[in-house]
């Protein structure tokens, strides 16, 4: 039981994909190599008698899909993490390019319910102390969570979205 919140808070911002009507007419691209790979975020942490279960996501990002997995472990060192379930998105990339301050965002929309579910962008974040690049997660409607290169316990997921009205929706 102790592993189910986490994977139920991962899987409901993963079917974030099909939820949100999409912007008509906007031209596509690619992601940068520098969007493209795999991205760690801290779903949830949570202890049971002496052992604490964290649940990550693991969004990995190409041109045309985003496979969304869901991972938990209960090793202090974050090794290894153990699969719960994944699942594949196609999706569509726009681009924005903010006027003022010239700063570059993608959109992620689904080609299956032709929404926009979330704004993607690269911020550096302090962890540890140490500057650290994070991809950047906007999510409609829900909130922003940050993503990193390797899993990471720093910036957890449920701390920071309003996922009551997401989760009763499902």
């Amino acid at each position: 039981m102790h592993k189910m919140r986490g994977i139920l808070l991962s899987a409901g911002i993963g079917l974030l994909a099909s939820t949100v009507p999409m912007v008509a007419g906007a031209k596509t691209t690619n992601l940068p190599k520098s969007y493209r790979g795999s991205w760690y975020g801290y779903v949830s942490s949570e202890k049971t008698g002496k052992t604490t279960t964290r649940a990550f996501a693991k969004m990995t990002l190409s041109g045309k899909k985003m496979n969304y997995g869901v991972y938990y472990t209960t090793k202090a060192s974050l090794k290894p993490l153990t699969w719960a379930m994944s699942f594949k998105v196609p999706v569509t990339v726009t681009k924005k390019v903010n006027t003022k301050t010239k700063k570059v965002t993608y959109r992620l929309g689904s080609k299956l319910a032709e929404a926009n579910f979330a704004t993607l962008s690269l911020v550096k974040v302090n962890v540890n102390h140490h500057q650290v690049t994070a991809l950047r997660e906007k999510i409609d409607g829900v909130g922003k969570v940050y993503a990193f290169r390797q899993p990471t316990k720093s910036h957890r997921w449920d701390k920071t979205l309003d996922l009551t009205d997401l989760m009763a929706d499902y």
